[in-house]
């Protein structure tokens, strides 16, 4: 069985419900009514929920994919990638919102090590992979080389160290 963090397991639930309300919403309203409630939900609240659903649904594919035994830093990448791509092409106001959350927290989180591994992978491609969105800027293969040649000679230093 796969382990999820706590936070998976509590909005992939959440998110399931309110995908059955959404799907029972004609079911839900004439309830209401049958029962002579005051309580009624409008088209707009509908179209909200139904919003929420869509914002959320790339959450709940990226949750799974990096709950794989097989998930790396490098999946992770590309799976925030899509989560972006994914919020901005729904054109609502929940996922601009939920992408430039994102966003802040990915420039806040990005590390040279991030890029030093995507340039490990392909470094022929690593211009590709460079875009003008600055939440996914990596740096230039100067300063990946640099930092790399840095980490190699820490390594070698300690190596010497052990030896002696």
């Amino acid at each position: 069985m796969i382990e999820m963090p706590l936070l998976a397991m509590i909005e992939m639930p959440l998110l399931a419900m309110i995908e059955r309300f959404h799907k029972l919403k004609v079911c839900i309203d004439k309830a209401l009514i049958d029962i002579g409630s005051d309580t009624k939900f409008s088209d707009l609240e509908h179209s909200k929920i139904k919003d929420l659903i869509d914002s959320l649904q790339p959450f709940k594919l990226a949750v799974g994919a990096l709950c794989r035994r097989d998930s790396t830093l490098l999946t992770a990448e590309s799976i925030l990638t899509f989560i972006s791509e994914k919020l901005l092409t729904q054109d609502t106001v929940l996922s601009a919102e939920l992408s430039e959350a994102l966003r802040v927290r990915i420039k806040e989180l990005r590390i040279i090590a991030t890029g030093i591994l995507i340039y490990l992978q392909n470094p022929k491609k690593y211009d590709d992979t460079r875009r003008a969105d600055d939440a996914f800027t990596m740096l230039k293969k100067k300063v990946i080389r640099l930092e790399m040649r840095n980490i190699l000679e820490r390594v070698i230093n300690m190596i010497d160290l052990t030896k002696t």
